[in-house]
């Protein structure tokens, strides 16, 4: 799907316009909070779109729970390590991760329009 690649792209455009932003703080936990955010959402996306189509495909719901299981519990160790050591904002990984949200709403009305041509 071409909507999902340029969904990407606008993902990566905002993480950087993000980071410039994160400059005016000149704060290295915030900027790095919100890169770390960032990278996650956009790899989780890119997950979404590469890994689990073959995974439904090929495999039973019980190997997508635990790929989905297994994703979040490292995301929680590894999160979890960096706020425990204070290398990272929390609310600057939270606005970070917000890409989660924003980015699909981003091509949403191109997704739905490329959906009504097929």
């Amino acid at each position: 799907m071409r909507v999902v690649k340029k969904m990407e792209m606008r993902g990566w455009i905002l993480l950087a316009f993000m980071l410039v932003v994160t400059f005016l703080w000149y704060s290295f936990p915030i900027t790095l909070g919100v890169f770390v955010g960032g990278i996650i959402a956009l790899g989780d996306i890119w997950l979404m779109r590469t890994l689990f189509p073959r995974l439904i495909r090929k495999a039973k719901g019980v190997v997508l729970f635990v790929v989905q299981l297994a994703k979040y519990l490292f995301m929680a160790m590894f999160l979890g390590l960096l706020f425990f050591f204070k290398v990272v904002n929390p609310l600057a990984t939270l606005v970070g991760l917000s890409l989660l949200v924003v980015v699909p709403l981003t091509g949403l009305f191109h997704l739905g329009r490329e959906m009504g041509e097929v």
